[in-house]
């Protein structure tokens, strides 16, 4: 996807375009999305230790912002939790994590982007007050990604809950098997 494409996503898409046809070219900073993954089934939930898993896009001006520092879940409680980083490729080596990949928009301006893998507990969800977000180098800090209410299925709910005494007494370790599976089926193109 070309940065001109992300940029389409912007929710103030309406904005943006008012600007352009009264002759003032817009311009983005940075930006930022992830895609989350949830395990396809208990036994899969189980074998990936409890956890999800998303893909970070970070994309921005300056090349000395990215990668990112990380990527954390914001609890109500006002609790900022750092999710764990992954190092993982998917369909090519341009995909690998954290390795900033120069492109340019339909103007010709040159933006920077990486992507980047993160595990997050499963359990989060069940948090709707909660948000992800990341850090970028420098001084660009607490950059909101996404927020809940979060869309899952009832019954990723049931399974956090059937095992969650597990989870907290960490009884439930990570089968790497499973886990680069998972992120080839969910992330590649």
């Amino acid at each position: 996807m070309s940065v001109s494409e992300y940029f389409k996503k912007i929710k103030c898409l309406d904005e943006l375009e008012f600007l352009k046809e009264h002759g003032i070219k817009p311009s983005c900073l940075r930006y930022g999305e992830c895609d989350i993954a949830f395990p396809k089934d208990e036994e899969e939930y189980y074998a990936l230790g409890g956890y999800s898993f998303m893909k970070v896009t970070a994309i921005s001006i300056d090349a000395k912002e990215l990668p990112i520092e990380r990527a954390y879940f914001q609890l109500y409680q006002g609790r900022a939790v750092s999710l764990i980083g992954l190092e993982a490729s998917v369909d090519d080596a341009p995909n690998f994590t954290n390795r900033i990949i120069e492109t340019k928009d339909d103007d010709n301006n040159t933006y920077y982007q990486s992507f980047s893998f993160w595990a997050i507990p499963t359990a989060y969800f069940v948090d709707h007050n909660g948000y992800i977000a990341i850090d970028f180098k420098g001084g660009i800090k607490d950059f909101i990604l996404l927020r809940g209410p979060w869309k899952k299925a009832e019954h990723i709910i049931e399974w956090v809950r059937s095992h969650m005494s597990k989870a907290k007494d960490d009884n439930m370790p990570v089968d790497y098997d499973v886990l680069s599976k998972f992120v080839q089926r969910e992330f590649s193109k």
